[in-house]
């Protein structure tokens, strides 16, 4: 058959072919309206739908008049659900206002609002100073001062435990008698760990036998020397007298044995010839015999002696 001889497919319809056995105008509504057995849209005057006289609304399509069209998009039908109708006055008794929308869950508009309203939490305020507050809101100050007080509170009460309330505690949270580890994740009895009456079930998290505990604490005892390095500007990856060797202990710099304080801003991460050969030697007779350059930045990193009390 010449193509321009076929015509549309749809009934009653005598326009020259477009496209898909379409003429132009259906293949469009086809194309508009998800599939060809969908109705067309219709240009009379009145709705589509069998019964119903009125007008046909010119932007909502297919035909129908708005409130058919409506029906037909939000439930694939223009029937009415069951359960669909209902009173357009408000449910609540007394009450003689419109329904609102679909979301109103049978209200008006006052009583839908006033359903929705959440009253605020009441703060509790101190009697000594009223304008002090202890609000548990996250991210105030004031409340982490109160978490940090009742937590004070709960860890002198754990710490007045005596050996019996500790063992009924202990057998308490963990009734098989065998506490996993949460280092190594061994389950263990009582005795492997150390006591820490601070804590609900009176014992410390890592055990002793494989030496979590131990380890965690130089795990520690390393990252907070790190972290006193990096704030006083201090290398740590390479030898703070050399600066040409790897870090491999730290070393006090005021030593010991002329009274310095063991405490991390008195440690500097040094390599085993200069930690040697500096020993208990004065730090700055030292440096101005061994490396005369870096004696500048010791004394602005150590303006004084770091020095214990008893010293």
């Amino acid at each position: 058959m010449n193509q321009s001889t076929r015509t549309c497919r749809t009934t009653a319809c005598e326009s020259v072919h477009f496209s898909s056995g379409y003429c132009k105008r259906h293949y469009q509504q086809k194309s508009r309206y998800r599939g060809p057995y969908l109705p067309y849209r219709r240009h009379g005057p009145i709705c589509a739908v069998e019964g119903c006289e009125d007008a046909h609304a010119p932007n909502a399509g297919q035909g129908m008049c708005s409130k058919h069209y409506n029906r037909w998009l939000r439930n694939g039908s223009t029937d009415l659900l069951p359960g669909a109708l209902v009173s357009r006055v408000c449910s609540v008794d007394g009450c003689d206002r419109k329904q609102g929308p679909s979301g109103a869950k049978g209200l008006c508009g006052n009583h839908y609002g006033q359903s929705r309203y959440v009253p605020k939490p009441r703060v509790k305020r101190d009697k000594q100073d009223p304008k002090r507050s202890y609000s548990r809101r996250r991210g105030n100050p004031q409340s982490a001062e109160y978490s940090r007080a009742s937590n004070l509170r709960s860890r002198r009460k754990y710490a007045a435990r005596s050996e019996e309330e500790l063992i009924a505690a202990f057998r308490q949270k963990w009734p098989t008698g065998l506490k996993p580890c949460v280092r190594c994740g061994e389950m263990l009895p009582r005795d492997c760990f150390g006591i820490d009456k601070q804590r609900p079930d009176g014992t410390r998290r890592r055990c002793k036998p494989n030496g979590c505990f131990t380890a965690h604490a130089q795990e520690i005892k390393k990252h907070r020397l790190l972290a006193s390095l990096n704030q006083r500007g201090l290398p740590i990856d390479i030898c703070a007298y050399c600066l040409s060797r790897p870090i491999e202990n730290a070393d006090h710099f005021w030593p010991l044995a002329l009274g310095g304080l063991d405490a991390n801003h008195n440690m500097v991460g040094s390599c085993f010839p200069c930690n040697r050969d500096k020993w208990h030697h004065e730090p700055y007779s030292w440096l101005e015999k061994t490396h005369p350059n870096r004696v500048d930045f010791f004394r602005a990193v150590f303006p004084q002696p770091i020095l214990a009390r008893s010293a």
